[in-house]
């Protein structure tokens, strides 16, 4: 008897959840659809012999399997170990056996079973084109595995290679995507291919510790005649906050491919998407809503792009028509890999309308169909924390950590599970819950300087000064540890600014100016602490000395009105965040102390190992 798997070509011409990725935007990281990605040559069916089990039994469900069209027939085991219970068993031409797991006997059992023997069939098949399918599945590790696998059997394979660099930089691996693209470099490429590949490892090297810069992609555009840099050029101007010529260089990246454009309508829309995005920063919201129209006109339908109009909808002031934009995309799609995006974008919409507890429903359904995603299992555990469910969500927390990008955040996986619920928490202005999940970080791991300062962060907002300055000295005095090195609020600076505002607070002027010009030293534009010393000597009657900080700080933020009235008019120092922001506002804040904190995932090492 015969198996007959027949993969369902993707459409060419749709975007894939993965897109977004490459234009800055929080979705699912893996690797796009294109021909950096593929294989030269796909095979379009694969035929397995196997014995016993009918057609007929298994035809009915098999046509889900992957979102193929399948026709399967092999032999069914009963599991004698397992009583009630079956596995699937199968040979392809080129190996095997090949058998599932132990299934019980029931329609779900043999679909789960025929799902897991396909899958392996394909992994044997076609390694690179399994990983395609694992990643859209949102089985993020098994698919980097089989992709650094498959790359290093086939070590001379230009593809492979390409395959799993692309795949280390959608994952945010960007180090080693850096390495590997330069690794690649060193093969055989022909010229168009070492043009793109040079702009995927600048891209990379950008993402990663802002390498580069604009001048890489305009060389590459303008010197190399290159114009699909163009397209990454706008994107690291859009980062820059240069917006307006992001908007330009995006324009001239479409009329340079205009004679290509209708071969080529992903990169289109694409860049209409890019374009809209500039816009949205630039609080040009009906601007933006038109160019993602236009990328609906250019690939009518497309869930991706209708996934972004809704949040453009929610940005423009029309939540509710941008839930329902998003609701419609998931109702619509079931199976397909923009669904977990959706569900995520629409839980953040949910929680700006206020509606928290659907909001976590619809992060929980992202993370079960896309398990192996960072955000969706941060979005949720912020969620979780905001609702009082703390167990939860400190669990949540530590798989976050456990799917990051660095060995030391997973080492540490249950150090910055209680480290980023403290954080959620003293967002929500619950300080009693954030100062025990501190402690217990530093329970955990005493010498954690992070913990500490927030701690003492906490502390301070509580009216409790003199403990507040007891733990900021504690940080200041611990030796740096793995975790916290790149942490800037527990480094030098940041500590004897926070150090020094808690002793203001407390009326030690002497000493808190001492250490606001510590922080002064250690960077000459730190504002804040330009603005402490001149507080803290007007408080001791230094006024010539506190003129010259005022001074300072008017050539540093000539337009900020906040320091302009100084020296002629010193404000009074408040006690920072004292107060909860209500509603919205504390979401906000929320993110903030999150992105802090939770670390970027752009300093790795190889996550996937």
């Amino acid at each position: 008897m015969l198996w007959v798997l027949q993969p369902l070509q993707h459409q060419s011409n749709r975007l894939h959840a993965t897109d977004l990725h490459s234009l800055g935007k929080t979705g699912l990281q893996i690797p796009p659809q294109s021909a950096h990605f593929s294989r030269l040559e796909v095979p379009t069916r694969f035929v397995v012999e196997v014995k016993g089990l009918s057609y007929q039994g298994l035809i009915a469900v098999a046509r889900a399997v992957m979102g193929t069209e399948t026709t399967v027939s092999g032999d069914l085991i009963l599991d004698s170990k397992n009583g009630g219970s079956f596995i699937l068993v199968a040979r392809t031409a080129r190996g095997g056996p090949g058998q599932s797991e132990s299934h019980p006997q029931t329609a779900e059992g043999l679909k789960l079973a025929s799902r897991e023997l396909a899958e392996k069939i394909l992994e044997s098949l076609d390694p690179t084109l399994a990983s395609v399918v694992f990643l859209n599945q949102g089985q993020v590790r098994r698919a980097l595995v089989v992709l650094r696998e498959t790359s290093e059997r086939n070590p001379k394979d230009v593809t492979a290679k390409l395959a799993w660099c692309a795949g280390m930089k959608a994952q945010q691996l960007y180090h080693d995507a850096v390495e590997c693209y330069r690794s690649a470099l060193s093969m055989k490429l022909s010229p168009p291919q070492t043009l793109k590949v040079e702009e995927r490892q600048a891209l990379a090297g950008w993402l990663w510790r802002r390498e580069g810069g604009p001048k890489t992609f305009e060389e590459l555009a303008y010197k190399r005649h290159y114009p699909g840099a163009l397209l990454s050029l706008g994107q690291v101007l859009d980062d820059t906050g240069e917006h307006a010529r992001a908007l330009r260089v995006y324009e001239e990246y479409l009329q340079a491919r205009d004679g290509e454009s209708r071969g080529d309508p992903r990169s289109t829309a694409i860049a209409h998407m890019s374009i809209a995005t500039a816009y949205a920063k630039l609080e040009k919201h009906e601007e933006a809503l038109t160019e993602l129209q236009k990328a609906l006109d250019t690939i009518p339908g497309d869930a991706v792009v209708l996934v972004q109009r809704g949040i453009a909808l929610a940005d423009s002031g029309q939540l509710d028509a941008g839930i329902r934009e998003l609701q419609s995309v998931v109702e619509e799609n079931k199976d397909a890999d923009v669904v977990p995006l959706a569900l995520f974008r629409l839980g953040q919409l949910l929680e700006k309308r206020g509606e928290f507890k659907k909001a976590s429903e619809h992060f929980r359904a992202a993370t079960q169909l896309s398990p192996d995603y960072f955000e969706f299992h941060n979005s949720l555990a912020t969620s979780l924390a905001r609702q009082g469910r703390l167990r939860d969500a400190l669990s949540e927390f530590r798989e976050a950590a456990k799917l990051s990008s660095k060995r030391v955040d997973r080492k540490y996986s249950d150090v910055l599970a209680n480290q980023w619920l403290g954080n959620a928490l003293q967002a929500f202005c619950n300080y009693d819950g954030a100062a025990s999940a501190y402690e217990g970080a530093l329970r955990l791991k005493p010498d954690y300087r992070t913990a500490r300062s927030e701690l003492g962060r906490v502390f301070e907002r509580r009216g409790q000064v003199a403990r507040a300055i007891e733990e900021y000295r504690k940080a200041l005095d611990a030796e740096p540890s793995e975790l916290d090195l790149d942490e800037w609020f527990v480094m030098p600076e940041g500590s004897q600014l926070s150090l020094g505002k808690a002793l203001y607070e407390e009326g030690n002027y002497p000493e808190a100016a001492l250490r606001f010009g510590n922080a002064i030293d250690l960077n000459q534009e730190n504002v804040e602490a330009r603005y402490g010393l001149a507080l803290a000597l007007h408080k001791q009657g230094r006024g010539q000395e506190a003129v010259a900080q005022c001074e300072a700080l008017n050539e540093l933020r000539p337009d900020d009105p906040k320091y302009r009235a100084c020296p002629r008019q010193l404000p009074q120092s408040k006690r920072i965040n004292a107060a909860c922001p209500p509603g919205n506002q504390a979401l906000e804040t929320g993110t903030m102390l999150l992105a802090r904190s939770v670390r970027a995932t752009r300093d790795v090492g190889s996550g996937a190992r």
